[in-house]
């Protein structure tokens, strides 16, 4: 089975498709002018103007703009933070005296203030995107594949002409008490989603040959049609891993939310990026081959995983590109996730938390039994 597998990557890892995903992700937009495009389309559409400048006078604010500017309500009448308000931090001053809405234990006492203001002499400043949770936000998505492109790129030479993921002309639209994003946006989110692992084939593909092995461990054991693709890849020098690729990777499967959107499947992972955990969910609901598997999964879940022995490393590999395992000095870990140096003064997992929920997507679904 684990040759069919390798058979099935073997086809997926196509250099000419790589270049097509390659010449759709050249079209995604920089890192700043995403940043841009968003902060000055949202002020557009909330003062209702095409050149509002950096502020505006409170009074000249629609009914409906002002209602955006608080508490929503949700289900069963409860109270919270909306995500424009979480997304982007607001500023409003009156008379010299200055207040930031903050998502923090601050919020009610700035948006009290605000509305203690005097309504003719407040001014609203633009509000600029921010990264409240501390996690990977959209623009580091961006820069992940502007990363993976360039790779590639140096590479496989992309002709990159691509306008399919240019971002739309509007992007929010305001109703009574609420924004949200346009049809159009949700067009182009639904296009990024596709382009991104695990939904994409061959980036999934990419993602699953970075293994660690020593390439000649496995020349027996893997086609040489695959090694072939590696070569031109440049993955598969001495040790069959790229950073290149890895890193940005790793990055865009941090993807789970932009603005009121979510990736479907992604709400039940704390730890684990969105995609990250439907990388491994998906492999752990799909695959059916060699069960000796079990093995080198329970190996990668102790939270400091033991060496190979000797001579294991092919047999670690006839497995290693049909799973979301690799190889770290010797250690068979999760794809995704990184051991500290032996230099440090901690060993292990970076973290434990992302190991244990990569764990129950695994025994949610059969494997790490007792």
């Amino acid at each position: 089975m684990a040759e069919t597998r390798q058979a099935s990557l073997t086809k997926t890892l196509d250099i000419d498709r790589l270049r097509e995903v390659g010449a759709k992700i050249a079209g995604l937009p920089e890192r700043e002018e995403f940043k841009d495009k968003i902060e000055d389309d949202l002020w557009q559409t909330f003062t209702g103007k095409q050149n509002p400048g950096n502020s505006v006078a409170y009074e000249s604010l629609s009914e409906k703009s002002k209602s955006v500017i608080g508490y929503v309500e949700g289900e069963d009448d409860e109270q919270f933070i909306p995500w424009w308000l979480v997304s982007f931090e607001w500023k409003a001053s009156s008379r010299g005296e200055e207040i930031t809405l903050d998502r923090g234990d601050d919020f009610d006492d700035e948006l009290s203030k605000l509305e203690n203001f005097d309504p003719k002499a407040t001014e609203i400043h633009k509000p600029s995107f921010r990264n409240p949770y501390n996690r990977q936000t959209i623009l580091d998505i961006l820069e992940g594949f502007k990363y993976l492109f360039k790779s590639l790129d140096e590479r496989i030479a992309i002709e990159s002409n691509s306008t399919d993921l240019s971002l739309p002309s509007n992007i929010f639209e305001i109703e009574e008490d609420s924004i949200s994003t346009t049809s159009s946006f949700e067009s182009w989110f639904n296009s990024l989603i596709g382009v991104c692992p695990p939904v994409n084939s061959e980036l999934t593909a990419l993602l699953m040959v970075n293994t660690g092995v020593q390439r000649e461990a496995v020349e027996d054991v893997v086609p040489s049609e695959l090694l072939e693709k590696m070569d031109e890849l440049e993955i598969s020098n001495g040790r069959i891993f790229e950073r290149e690729y890895q890193k940005p990777l790793e990055e865009i499967l941090g993807l789970r939310q932009v603005f009121d959107l979510v990736v479907p499947g992604t709400e039940k992972f704390d730890e684990l990026g969105g995609l990250e955990g439907l990388f491994y969910e998906n492999w752990a609901k799909n695959y059916s081959g060699n069960q000796e598997i079990d093995q080198w999964i329970s190996q990668a879940d102790d939270w400091n995983p033991d060496s190979l022995d000797e001579g294991q490393e092919p047999i670690f590999g006839s497995i290693a590109f049909s799973a979301p395992l690799r190889l770290k000095r010797r250690k068979p870990i999760f794809a995704t996730l990184g051991l500290y140096s032996p230099n440090s003064d901690k060993s292990g997992y970076y973290s434990r938390l992302k190991r244990r929920e990569v764990a129950d997507v695994m025994e949610a679904n059969g494997y790490l039994k007792e």
